[in-house]
């Protein structure tokens, strides 16, 4: 990256209303004509009271994911309004899921179960349709799919492959996926969803 912003810890995390007019500051900047951002926004994964802090724990997070969502919504108001967003690739993803009590877990990184290994992944691409894609797909594909988008060749050592195809609506060979917790439980899922 040419230019790192780091704020100062207010809470355990940064949240999105703290990190993203950085982002914003930089989309105005002129004398850049080609770009990569990236923003991890941390307001979702516990202790789930930055949005509200009091009621029932997943409505706190829903309340999270809320005020991540107004974020994103600036975010891309202001790609519009500075005519970014036609030549703008949006990738909405998450690291990983939460666990409300499903399987005994609560928060995340203890098991590579559904809730904590099924995300949200959300790639938005000027002049292609939209389209929902149910094949099974990996973090692993997002760096290959990203520099193939900007037309560029994948490195030999990434693990994951190029998920071009299935944005323009073709089809990719099923392969397994693997996943990880942070606690070293490791799993394969095979296309037909078996773990």
């Amino acid at each position: 990256f040419s230019r790192v912003v780091e704020l100062p810890l207010v809470q355990e995390q940064q949240l999105s209303r703290d990190v993203l007019p950085h982002l914003l500051e930089w989309l105005g900047d002129p004398s850049a004509s080609k770009r990569f951002g990236y923003l991890h926004l941390m307001d979702a994964p516990g202790p789930h009271d930055s949005a509200r802090l009091s009621g029932p724990l997943v409505e706190r997070y829903r309340s999270e994911l809320t005020a991540v969502d107004r974020q994103i919504g600036k975010l891309v108001a202001t790609l519009k309004q500075r005519r970014l967003w036609e030549r703008t690739i949006l990738v909405i993803t998450a690291d990983h899921g939460e666990a409300f009590g499903e399987h005994h877990q609560k928060t995340h990184g203890g098991s590579v179960y559904e809730e904590l290994t099924r995300v949200p992944l959300i790639v938005r691409v000027p002049g292609l349709p939209h389209r929902e894609v149910g094949e099974l797909v990996s973090g692993l594909d997002l760096g290959p799919t990203l520099l193939d988008l900007a037309g560029l060749e994948t490195p030999g050592p990434y693990l994951g492959r190029s998920l071009v195809p299935l944005l323009r609506g073709d089809s990719l060979p099923p392969r397994p996926a693997p996943i990880e917790s942070l606690r070293g439980h490791r799993a394969l899922v095979f296309p037909d969803g078996m773990k």
